[in-house]
């Protein structure tokens, strides 16, 4: 799944970070792959339905659980627009309402 190749590459960027904690350029770096994939994921969950998010929603909220330390205001908008996508108010749902 595309979602575990993003996850290893974050986790290996991590990795890279705790070992050169001192390099302020290795934290930049890490952080904005962080706060791109959030973005990435938050706008891709506003265009989801319900049936498509519930599979993986648990294991997702895992992540952004993990995340909050760095980048909360990036994980609570990806939280929302995932929490709209299971309630069917996300923009698939305004846009057509057979989709929710």
């Amino acid at each position: 799944m595309e979602y575990m190749q993003l996850y290893t590459t974050i986790k290996a960027s991590f990795e890279t970070y705790k070992s050169s904690f001192a390099d302020h350029a290795t934290r930049d770096r890490t952080i904005d792959l962080l706060g791109s994939t959030l973005n990435a994921f938050s706008r891709l969950t506003e265009v989801l339905r319900f049936a498509e998010v519930v599979s993986w929603v648990e294991e997702v909220l895992v992540y952004l659980e993990a995340a909050f330390t760095w980048a909360p205001n990036l994980v609570l908008n990806a939280a929302i627009n995932l929490l709209r996508a299971l309630f069917g108010t996300n923009l698939s749902s305004i846009w057509n309402t057979e989709l929710s």
